[in-house]
Parts: structure tokens; sequence; C-alpha cells
């Protein structure tokens, strides 16, 4: 099945897509909200989630793992008599409220027409703009996004050297990584290290099968 979506975030509208194997629970969902885009997947194998840059993260952390395949679940059941009216799903210390509305009949089956997912980081709202049921799709179909090749080192070294500072205001050493660079030549620009940063739990190919 795959559903095309119109998409409500941070005060962003943009759309999506949606596609899931209802038989062995494989899935992709690309949402395109501009910064606030991203996606996330279940290939058969393993879970992984992209960001608004299309850079996509596997996912060993087993809280994450278990949220993408509660999605799989629970998308498998669209088209079918099962679809839940709420569920929510717990991801490390927080959590993801998920709530179906406007159910409506397609094909025989009960598909939500709207979907609240609401978690630390505000609600993002889904509505369905159309339904299709597949009989097949191309291999692949359900692979994580391909990360851009935007970016290299000179040479074709596999290895580069970058000078790390540590910020100061006066003589005070601030817990402050940064380097110095350059984007496309410009003027050199100072860009923060966050050692601890990391992605969210939102984000946001075999044969071909029925969809």
């Amino acid at each position: 099945m795959r559903l095309n979506v119109d998409v409500s975030e941070y005060g962003l509208q943009g759309k999506g897509t949606i596609l899931v194997d209802r038989v062995t629970g494989r899935f992709i969902r690309q949402f395109n909200v501009g910064p606030a885009s991203d996606g996330d997947g279940y290939n058969g194998q393993e879970t992984w989630i992209s960001d608004a840059g299309s850079a996509v993260y596997p996912q060993t952390n087993a809280d994450t793992q278990a949220r993408i395949m509660t999605w799989s679940k629970l998308l498998a059941q669209f088209g079918s008599s099962d679809v839940p009216a709420h569920t929510t799903m717990r991801v490390g210390q927080g959590r993801e409220d998920v709530a179906f509305a406007d159910v409506r009949r397609v094909d025989g089956g009960n598909v939500p027409f709207e979907i609240r997912d609401r978690d630390a980081s505000g609600t993002r709202v889904i509505h369905v703009r159309r339904v299709e049921f597949l009989r097949s799709v191309p291999a692949g179909a359900f692979a994580p996004p391909v990360l851009a090749r935007d970016s290299g080192l000179k040479h074709h070294s596999e290895v580069a050297t970058v000078p790390i500072l540590q910020e100061r205001i006066g003589a005070r050493t601030l817990p402050l990584l940064v380097v110095n660079a350059r984007i496309n030549g410009g003027p050199s620009m100072r860009f923060l290290i966050e050692p601890a940063a990391r992605t969210s739990s939102r984000p946001r190919s075999r044969k071909n099968c029925t969809s």
C-alpha cells in the first residue's frame, strides 16, 4: 500500500509518502517538510532513520529499533479491520503518542486518513490524500535513501587532519570545540563541534511482493 500525504508540523507544511508491505511489515516513510524533513523505515533486515539532509542512520539502539518495528506493525494493519484508534510508544525516557482518526473504508478495509504523532519535539499531523493498493513494487523500494556524494577529500586521500580549537573568552577557556573552515572557497568561519550530538528518535530489497 502506498499513501500520498500532506504533513504539518512546527508551523511548516509539506508532503510525504508512506509505502508499506502489509505481508512482511517492510515500510518506508519520507516526509518533505523543509528543515523538518525526515524519514524512517524497515527493509526486512535493518531499521533506519534519515534527516533533512538525507543522511541515513542505521539504528542499533534497542529503544529506537522497537519504535520503528512498532510502526511496522501499525502500518501493516492499514487496509484491514484492525486499525487501532491510539497507541503509545516508549523511546528511552520519552514517549510518542499516535492517534488514528477519520477512518474510511477503502477497497474493503479501514484506512485512517488522519494521523497525529506527538512526542517531546511537537506534533506532526498527517492527512492522507491518496491510497493505492499495489500488486508489486520495484526491487529496493524499501531500501534507505542513498546519501548524496556532495563532499570529499582532495587528491583521493582517505585521511584528513583538521585542527580543533578550544573556544576562549579573554583568559577564560570554555568547554566548546570549534574548527575554522571555508565553504566553496568563501571566507573562513568558525564551526562549533557538539560531541554529544544525537539523532532524533523521530526522525524524524528483495523480490517484488504484494504491498
